[in-house]
């Protein structure tokens, strides 16, 4: 009895090992990429400064500045600058 428990017991243990180990070497292909398109309703040609704070991204134009939540895809603000 206690030598089957003891089978038992190795067997199960070289299952959890060999488990391991496939999982290590059988990885899954991470997911592709997909692309995002916002309309800003920017012209690319007038940013001058982009600035990415953790999901917060600020672009500065030449008239305004838009902050876009970058994980929402959502723009929070836009403001006008005054030129100088």
């Amino acid at each position: 009895m206690v030598k089957t428990l003891g089978v038992i017991l190795v067997l199960l243990f070289l299952g959890l090992f060999a488990g391991i180990i496939w999982k290590a070497t059988h990885k899954a292909p991470p997911p592709p990429v997909a692309d995002v398109v916002m309309d800003l309703g920017i012209d690319p040609a007038a940013v001058r400064h982009m600035e990415l704070d953790g999901n917060t991204l600020a672009l500065t134009t030449d008239k305004d500045i838009v902050v876009i939540d970058v994980a929402e895809r959502v723009r929070n603000l836009k403001t006008g600058v005054k030129k100088a």
